[in-house]
C-alpha cells in the first residue's frame, strides 16, 4: 500500500522497526534513512550520547574516556576516549601508565593509532573495531592498500592489535566481506618462572 502511494510521500517515520524485506529497488521506498543514531534527533527518536552514557553507568558499566583502570594484581585497561571526539581526546603525552610493569590492554575503538600513538603507554594488547572488516566490497581491500588496519591481528615491536569485525554493520544490514563476530580474549597469567 506504501508503494502506491509513493509520488505522495516526502517524509516517513517508522517506529520499532528493525529490518525491512521485499523492497524493492525501483521504489522511492528504498531510500530510507535511519535517523536513530543521529544526535541531530536524538529528541524525537532513538537515545542521545548523554542518555546511553547515564543508563550504562547506573547499571554499573564504567566508562573509560582515557583512564587507566587496574584490574587484577598484573594487569591495567586504557580505555581511550574515540578519536571522533577530537579535542575531548587526550593528547597521549598528557597519560601516564600508573605501572609500566604491569601487562596493559588498550580498548580504542578505531584502529587508527597503534603505532603511531598507542605503543607509546607500553601496550601489550590493543582491542578495536569500526573497520566492520570492511563491510563492503571493496573496501576491506582498499584499506588494506592503503595500510590501514582492517580485521584480524597486528603486530608491533611487542604489542599485539586485535581488530574485530563487530557486532553489526555500518548504516546497513549488508556485509559482503565478513561476517559480525565477537572477539574472545583470555588471559591467562604468566606461569612462574622456577
Amino acid at each position: 500500500a506504501l508503494k502506491d502511494c509513493d509520488e505522495f510521500l516526502q517524509f516517513y517515520m517508522f517506529t520499532g522497526v528493525t529490518k525491512f524485506s521485499k523492497v524493492s529497488i525501483f521504489s522511492d521506498l528504498n531510500q530510507l534513512t535511519d535517523i536513530s543514531l543521529d544526535d541531530e534527533y536524538s529528541g524525537i527518536c532513538g537515545i542521545s550520547q548523554q542518555e546511553l552514557e547515564d543508563t550504562m553507568t547506573a547499571n554499573g558499566v564504567i566508562i573509560l574516556k582515557d583512564e587507566f583502570v587496574q584490574i587484577s594484581d598484573d594487569l591495567l585497561l586504557l580505555g581511550r576516549e574515540d578519536i571522533t571526539e577530537g579535542e575531548g581526546r587526550a593528547d597521549p603525552t598528557t597519560l601516564v601508565n600508573p605501572n609500566p610493569a604491569f601487562f596493559l590492554i588498550v580498548a580504542d575503538h578505531q584502529p587508527v593509532e597503534f603505532v603511531k600513538k598507542n605503543i607509546m603507554f607500553g601496550t601489550d594488547l590493543q582491542v578495536s573495531g569500526h573497520t566492520h572488516a570492511g563491510q563492503l566490497f571493496p573496501l576491506k581491500w582498499l584499506y588494506a592498500l592503503i595500510g590501514g588496519y582492517v580485521y584480524g591481528d597486528y603486530a608491533y615491536e611487542d604489542a599485539i592489535m586485535n581488530v574485530s569485525a563487530g557486532a553489526c554493520g555500518w548504516r546497513m544490514p549488508l556485509r559482503t566481506d565478513a561476517h559480525c563476530n565477537f572477539e574472545i580474549i583470555t588471559l591467562e597469567p604468566a606461569q612462574p618462572q622456577q
